[in-house]
């Protein structure tokens, strides 16, 4: 599974010397600011290599659903392991660009079934530099299905000084994510919900009296002293900018599952408790950073780089994994070294590498390479090579609950991959097309009991996707096709095809009063047996019960906008019930019916 997502502050080789911006959400609504074409206002669909194209995450009205991540490479060298949930957070980051004007935002989304969504965000510059950011979210819903209810709230706040110059800074900050939710273990019965016609909350779950808890919190301070500041000249920046960062993390996360019954028909073993279950984990992180940047150093200049960018730092790291009342503490200390060079004509190039030892020993490492040209704005070329050696999460190492236990030694992974794309871009017309090729070794994952399991074998993993986007005057039609093939039998599946695509009216009516966009998508795969979800344990395993997938899914949308402020509404899943159910989020969960939801976003400035 991905790392977890807080890699904004805990950086490595792979991540820019300093964050520059305020904070973040996964899941969040898109900067309404820029004008872009938005088919998904209050849900998300992404595209996540490795779990299939355009892979649902619910938001907005059915959080508290399980979300599946790739297996994709990570800068966190180590993590927790559930990360089912982690696109509900807020994440941190402890600058901005510049002071500016006092800003504020506030957000509410309704939906049936008593969804609500309230969001509000304010920056404020209170004097000589000195800026204050503060973010509030609450989302409650009841579900689409019965005990589907859940309650997240989100807070995070931050405080920033920047000299005057802008030769020193630093910001820190506080924030919390906790998220409450019902376990109903999937249907009891697929074929009740298939082939009849009962009320969705009429539909029998496995798990009666299953809840989940997650929560973490997180302190972090960073700080930054440009040592030599650059001036410009006729043919760009001059001379070289130096300068120190540093970044320091204290966070806390807790993840609770619990029943009133030990639920014997949907857990493949009881050890100990027939009564009822109570599994924990919890995480403690420390992490250090000091690193140096050196901004277009003379050496690169005279190479013929236009702009560049060299940086090294080094990372302390204590890390305390605990389970069943029993401590696992790791200290890892890395080194990272980056290159960042634009050049002339259009090409741009960026090389990384890191390198970290665990308890002494050094064997984890991750390398990239990324070179990119472009060719009069309308045509492009880029190329990606990475290989990595990583643990997998905590989870994979130890475990002793009620229901699952294991220990195993912890072995890395590997992973190298190969990537390349071609786009083309001219007046109305986009198009482009990408491949590529990964290679898993020593890959983790959990069999169809739900226990870890190593893969002996390589796995190959093939991805070829185009993408095709065309407007004529106000109207947009985008598509998206992409095929995928992993190694037959191998532990790592993946729909062969999917698809996305949009039409939609994107335009600006009375006299400029008004911005409007209207119109409808839709996205489908191909049938594969998708991953199962285990709540006990917040992780996905195999499965060979069931296939999901051949189903079309339709969403209808509209959105306005009159000056500051944002109205939208969509009705998810406008086809529901035309052909059928058989629509799942994953095995046994199936996707919610027809769905209204009614949203504003209104902002506040000076």
């Amino acid at each position: 599974m991905q790392r977890l997502m807080f890699n904004a502050i805990l950086l490595s080789a792979l991540c820019l010397p300093c964050p520059t911006a305020g904070f973040a959400q996964h899941g969040a609504e898109p900067d309404s600011t820029a004008w872009t074409p938005d088919t998904m206002l209050t849900g998300i669909h992404d595209y996540r290599a490795g779990t299939g194209p355009w892979y649902h995450r619910p938001a907005a009205g059915f959080n508290g659903l399980a979300a599946q991540h790739p297996r994709g490479f990570s800068p966190v060298t180590l993590h927790f392991g559930p990360d089912a949930f982690s696109i509900y957070e807020v994440i941190p980051q402890a600058f901005n660009e510049a002071p500016r004007a006092p800003e504020s935002r506030v957000r509410y989304i309704l939906g049936s079934r008593k969804e609500q969504d309230f969001t509000i965000s304010h920056h404020q510059p209170v004097t000589g530099g000195l800026t204050f950011d503060i973010l509030f979210r609450s989302m409650n819903t009841i579900g689409y299905y019965d005990r589907q209810g859940s309650n997240q709230r989100n807070f995070s706040t931050r405080l920033a000084w920047r000299a005057p110059g802008g030769r020193y800074r630093i910001g820190g900050g506080y924030l919390s994510n906790r998220l409450n939710a019902d376990e109903n273990g999937g249907l009891m019965n697929d074929s009740t919900f298939e082939y009849s016609f009962l009320d969705s909350r009429s539909l029998v779950m496995q798990l009666g009296d299953a809840t989940s808890e997650r929560k973490n919190k997180m302190f972090f301070l960073s700080q930054e002293l440009l040592l030599t500041k650059q001036e410009n000249d006729s043919t760009g920046p001059a001379g070289t900018g130096i300068s120190v960062y540093s970044h320091a993390t204290g966070e806390q996360r807790h993840h609770r599952f619990s029943a009133g019954q030990s639920n014997d028909h949907f857990f493949p073993v009881t050890y100990y408790d027939t009564t009822g279950t109570h599994d924990s984990l919890r995480m403690r992180r420390l992490n250090a950073q000091l690193g140096l940047s050196l901004k277009n150093p003379g050496f690169l200049k005279g190479l013929g780089a236009g702009a560049s960018e060299v940086y090294l730092h080094g990372t302390y790291e204590r890390y305390a994994y605990r389970q069943s009342e029993i401590d696992t503490v790791i200290d890892d200390a890395g080194a990272a070294a980056g290159l960042k060079l634009i050049g002339e004509g259009g090409l741009r190039a960026e090389f990384s590498f890191s390198l970290n030892a665990l308890n002494g020993e050094a064997d984890l490492y991750m390398a990239e390479a990324h070179l990119a040209r472009n060719w009069n704005g309308h045509v492009e070329v880029q190329l990606r090579l990475r290989s990595g050696r990583y643990l997998p999460g905590s989870v994979f190492s130890f475990y002793d609950s009620n229901h699952f236990r294991w220990s195993n030694n912890r072995r890395p992974e590997e992973q190298q991959s190969l990537e390349a794309e071609v786009r083309w871009n001219r007046g109305s017309h986009m198009l482009s097309a990408s491949g590529g090729i990964r290679l898993f070794r020593a890959f983790a994952y959990f069999d169809v009991s739900a226990l870890p399991l190593r893969n002996a074998d390589a796995i190959r993993l093939y991805t070829t996707a185009v993408r095709h986007e065309v407007k004529w005057k106000s109207l947009h039609l985008a598509n998206t096709v992409e095929v995928q093939q992993a190694d037959p039998g191998s532990p790592l599946r993946v729909p062969a095809l999917g698809w996305h695509g949009s039409l939609y009216y994107s335009g600006i009516l009375f006299r400029g009063a008004l911005e409007v966009q209207t119109g409808l998508a839709c996205r489908m795969t191909s049938t594969w047996k998708a991953d199962s979800y285990m709540p006990a344990t917040g992780i996905f395993y195999l499965q060979e019960e069931k296939k999901i997938g051949g189903y079309p899914f339709i969403d209808v949308f509209a959105s306005f906008r009159i000056r500051a402020t944002r109205f939208f509404l969509k009705l998810d899943h406008l086809n529901a019930g035309w052909n059928g159910n058989t629509y799942y989020l994953m095995p046994h969960y199936p996707y919610p019916g027809r769905t209204l939801k009614l949203g504003i976003i209104w902002d506040f400035a000076g």
